[in-house]
C-alpha cells in the first residue's frame, strides 16, 4: 500500500489507476466483515497507533498479527478461543472473589474472569514476559479493569529465584517457557523475576482464594510445590493446563501433579467433548490438555457449572 501511494504522490500513477489499486487493499477489510460473522468477535479497530479486536461482550484487546498463538490471534483465525474448556472455566469464575491468573499472557481470561465475579471480586495476574506484560496492562487499562485486575511482572515457582525464559521466534508469547521447549525456533532468552504463590499470598493480605487457572508451559508442577500451603488451606479450583512433553524437560511427569493434589483431596476431571469426565491418570494415548481440580465437598461438580 505505501508503494501505491508514493506512486501517486509522485505522479507515477494517474488517479484513477490509484482507486483501483487501493480498492484490492480496501476489500480485504470486507473479507474480515465476513469473517466475523458466527464468532466471538464483533468488530476489528483499526487505529493509527494499533489494531483491536472487540469481543461480543465488550472487551476489547490489542491485536498484534505477529504474535500468532496469542488470544486476539486465535480469535480472528477460529472465530473462538478453546470453545469447550473455556465455558466450564468461565463458568467456574462465577461469583468468585479471588482469582489468581498464573501465565496470564495479555490478559484475555483476566478481563473474562472480571466479567463474571462478584462485585467486589479482584483477578490477580502474573506475568513474567516484558513485552507481554506491558500488552497485559494495556489491555486491563483499554477495558478500564485497574480496580478488578491487579497485575504482577512474575513468574511462579518452587521458590523466589531469577531465572530465564525463552521466547519462541514462530509460536509467540503463548508458548513462552521456563525451559527450551521450541529449539527449532530461535528462542530468545529473557530473564525474569519468579516468586512462590505462598509468599505472594501471605503478602497479600488475602484471606481466601476461589480459582487458580495455571497455563505456564511444563513449569505446573513447581509452581504448585511454591503453593501448597494456600491450596491446602484456601481449597481453590484449579484449571491447569499439563502435557507430557512439556512436564518431561522439567523432569517429571504430569501424573506427579495428578498425585500431589491427589493428596490434598482433590479429585481430576478433564475434557469428553462438551461434558466433564473424572480423570485418573495420563498415559500416551492421553488426548486431553487441560484439567480442573476439585474438592468434592467444597465445590460444584463440574457438569452443573454449565447449563
Amino acid at each position: 500500500m505505501a508503494e501505491i501511494v508514493s506512486q501517486f504522490n509522485s505522479g507515477t500513477i494517474t488517479r484513477e489507476q490509484y482507486w483501483i489499486a487501493m480498492k484490492d487493499f480496501h476489500s480485504v477489510l470486507q473479507q474480515y466483515q465476513a469473517h466475523l460473522v458466527g464468532s466471538e468477535l464483533s468488530s476489528i479497530e483499526i487505529l493509527a497507533e494499533e489494531l483491536n479486536v472487540v469481543t461480543k461482550n465488550g472487551l476489547k484487546f490489542v491485536w498484534r498479527p505477529d504474535d500468532l498463538r496469542s488470544a486476539p490471534n486465535i480469535l480472528v483465525a477460529y472465530g473462538e478461543l478453546d470453545p469447550a474448556e473455556s465455558k466450564f472455566l468461565l463458568a467456574a469464575a462465577n461469583g468468585c472473589r479471588v482469582i489468581f491468573d498464573v501465565g496470564a499472557n495479555v490478559g484475555y481470561y483476566a478481563a473474562q474472569f472480571s466479567k463474571r465475579m462478584a462485585e467486589d471480586g479482584i483477578v490477580y495476574a502474573f506475568e513474567p514476559v516484558p513485552e507481554t506484560y506491558q500488552t497485559l496492562i494495556k489491555n486491563v487499562e483499554l477495558n478500564c479493569l485497574k480496580q478488578k485486575i491487579k497485575t504482577f511482572q512474575l513468574g511462579l515457582g518452587q521458590a523466589p529465584d531469577q531465572a530465564k525464559i525463552f521466547l519462541p521466534g514462530f509460536s509467540g508469547s503463548a508458548a513462552a517457557s521456563l525451559m527450551n521447549l521450541h529449539p527449532e525456533e530461535d528462542s530468545r532468552e529473557v530473564t525474569v523475576k519468579i516468586e512462590t504463590l505462598d509468599n505472594l499470598f501471605s503478602q497479600s493480605g488475602l484471606d481466601r482464594l476461589d480459582l487458580i487457572k495455571m497455563d505456564i508451559e511444563g513449569a505446573e508442577l513447581m509452581a504448585l510445590k511454591g503453593g501448597l500451603k494456600t491450596i491446602e488451606k484456601h481449597k481453590p479450583v484449579l484449571f491447569i493446563e499439563l502435557l507430557r512433553k512439556w512436564s518431561k524437560p522439567f523432569g517429571y511427569h504430569p501424573n506427579e501433579v495428578i498425585a500431589l493434589l491427589s493428596g490434598l483431596g482433590y479429585q481430576c476431571w478433564t475434557f469428553d467433548n462438551d461434558r466433564m469426565m473424572p480423570f485418573q491418570s495420563m498415559d500416551e494415548n492421553t488426548a486431553q490438555t487441560n484439567f480442573m481440580f476439585i474438592q468434592p465437598q467444597r465445590h460444584q461438580a463440574p457438569n452443573t457449572l454449565v447449563k
